[in-house]
């Protein structure tokens, strides 16, 4: 398996997003100001899953991030109007899970999950170095550029805690559900996993007792909503894609897993 991730295109090319043939730009994800900016070792993230320990990683100086969108929609549509909901809300959880403090099982916060939503959406849209015209990524796009559109019908965005210094990017996987209701069928998936909190998009009505962010989300993007956060149901870091109990069916360029560069200290 060739230890590859397509992270650009030409200067000039199609926007992932609007698919606009214009000027593209960087975009980071997570996105500037919900995670620190720091050098990172990348890998193909099934290369990571399956390979040996020892396979050569990808570099990067800021961050995870992809030249694919117009600057129109990485700066105005996701940096300007929905990254800073993404983000506040990012900071809040990681405060609790900081705090040296006796915490509840479960917080609310307040929040606008029809901005999260579209801005998880818009960088899993973003993380793709090949332009993708699936059916989910058409109906992605239209929510995207469309202000007064629901979640499309049939995908839902699950979430939960994630305490744990990486990041996981993985697109248009198969996975079967194991417990509850639909147990034994396969949905797809695409996810984006990050400290303090991961997501999930998924063609499945539940999966494993997550909670479900499109539930809470309306056609109008300034809706506040107390959304459940439960702070003490932990995952492990390589949960849901590494199940025993499960069975992930994906191809070779399918994401990415980085994490903080360690750095040597210099002899003296």
């Amino acid at each position: 398996m060739a230890n590859y991730v397509k992270f650009k295109r030409d200067k000039v090319d199609i926007c992932n997003i609007c698919l606009q043939k214009k000027k593209l730009s960087w975009d980071h994800i997570p996105p500037k100001g919900g995670i620190e900016l720091s050098e990172v070792e990348q890998w193909n993230v099934m290369q990571h899953m399956v390979g040996p320990t020892d396979t050569k990683y990808i570099p990067s100086q800021n961050g995870v991030k992809y030249r694919t969108l117009c600057q129109q929609c990485n700066n105005s549509l996701l940096g300007g109007k929905y990254d800073p909901v993404l983000n506040s809300f990012a900071e809040e959880i990681g405060q609790y899970l900081k705090s040296s403090l006796i915490i509840p099982e479960v917080i609310r916060f307040k929040t606008k999950p029809v901005m999260i939503v579209k801005a998880v959406l818009g960088h899993l849209l973003a993380a793709k170095g090949n332009l993708s015209f699936s059916n989910q990524d058409e109906a992605f796009r239209e929510y995207m550029l469309n202000s007064e559109m629901t979640v499309p019908n049939g995908y839902k965005v699950f979430y939960w805690v994630y305490p744990y210094n990486n990041i996981k990017i993985m697109q248009d996987f198969s996975m079967m559900k194991v417990i509850g209701p639909e147990s034994g069928n396969h949905g797809m998936f695409s996810m984006l996993k990050y400290f303090p909190i991961a997501y999930l998009v998924s063609d499945l009505n539940e999966y494993e007792g997550l909670d479900e962010l499109t539930q809470y989300c309306t056609s109008s993007h300034d809706t506040e909503v107390e959304i459940p956060v439960r702070l003490s149901n932990l995952r492990g870091q390589k949960w849901p894609e590494i199940n025993k109990d499960s069975m992930l069916l994906a191809g070779d360029d399918m994401g990415i897993f980085a994490k903080p560069k360690i750095k040597m200290l210099k002899k003296r």
